[in-house]
């Protein structure tokens, strides 16, 4: 591994991890993936995590979502991580809108169950792999530029790209928002320069 460690963005789906990408990425730090969503085709959600472990990813943002399955294949040291968390009720919501499930109370209370039982695991596995910031959706749609603060610290990243990093989240409720998804509409208006 590199002197420059790998930091991965991590959750589980629809809890705020492009958003981080995306201020990441306007605070000037290498990421990996396309805007806006940043997923990548490194085959890690089947866990192939060679393509995690080149050289080319030393210094660079890297999402990977449900991090248990692919963390505990990964060689200690060389890592930092950014666990993202959001009310599970919302997260569950906004899931079930994204695969187009069709919502229903039962299914919500399962899935959220599911995220909070996996959530333990998967910050296991992270910690394993050195140190992990923890920040939560909504705060990050609140209060951006303390937000940004902690993430640029965290990264190492200069203070000047504090407020670039701030400025990328898009003011909006941290409600499931029944309609068309922000990720559709960035994609429309194009990445940012």
């Amino acid at each position: 591994m590199s002197a420059a460690p790998i930091t991965l963005v991590c959750g589980f789906g629809r809890c705020g991890s492009s958003m981080v990408m995306q201020m990441l990425r306007a605070g000037g730090m290498p990421v990996t993936g396309e805007w806006p969503d940043f997923e990548t085709i490194l085959g890690i959600a089947n866990g192939s995590v060679s393509a995690l472990e080149d050289s080319y990813n030393a210094g660079r943002a890297t999402k990977i979502l449900e991090p248990h399955k692919v963390a505990p294949k990964l060689r200690p040291g060389g890592y930092r991580s950014i666990w993202l968390d959001r009310d599970v009720e919302q997260q569950a919501k906004s899931l079930m809108k994204l695969l187009e499930v069709g919502e229903n109370r039962r299914n919500r209370r399962a899935l959220s169950r599911s995220l909070l039982i996996d959530r333990a695991q998967a910050l296991k596995a992270l910690n394993r792999l050195g140190p992990v910031l923890e920040l939560r959706f909504e705060d990050i749609l609140l209060l951006p530029r303390a937000s940004a603060l902690a993430m640029a610290e965290f990264c190492e990243l200069p203070e000047s790209a504090i407020d670039a990093m701030a400025a990328a989240v898009r003011p909006r409720s941290p409600m499931c928002a029944m309609g068309r998804d922000l990720e559709a509409d960035l994609v429309e208006q194009g990445a940012p320069e």
